[in-house]
């Protein structure tokens, strides 16, 4: 299973930099590759694998995290696709904040404060 969730980061990991080059591509006026043909069609499969990262992410840290930061990360995971698919603004900016809230919650807590080898 290890192998597996680690094909899927890579993917989730190329799916996200393939989105930030759409955004800067289309930002400097060209054509928003995922409307476009051919090899950018990749774009469109590769951007799920993001938010299937993240929910594999709250999988991994259910034993290590609270509760809070675990359901946290699987909505957000799940409501990411929804935000950007349907370009909801207000949807995506609350998904970052609750994806930062998590991570900087994982990254400040430490096991040893509650009694976990």
């Amino acid at each position: 299973m290890p192998a597996e969730r680690g094909a899927v980061g890579a993917l989730g990991a190329a799916g996200n930099v393939a989105y930030g080059f759409n955004t800067i591509h289309v930002s400097l006026g060209d054509t928003d590759l995922v409307d476009a043909s051919g090899a950018a069609t990749l774009i469109k499969p590769l951007g799920l694998f993001f938010p299937l990262t993240l929910l594999l992410g709250a999988a991994v840290l259910r034993r290590t995290q609270p509760l809070w930061t675990v359901v946290l990360l699987a909505v957000a995971s799940l409501a990411w696709p929804v935000a950007h698919i349907a370009n909801i603004g207000w949807l995506a900016v609350a998904v970052n904040v609750a994806l930062v809230a998590t991570f900087a919650a994982v990254a400040l807590h430490t096991p040893a404060e509650h009694g976990e080898a």
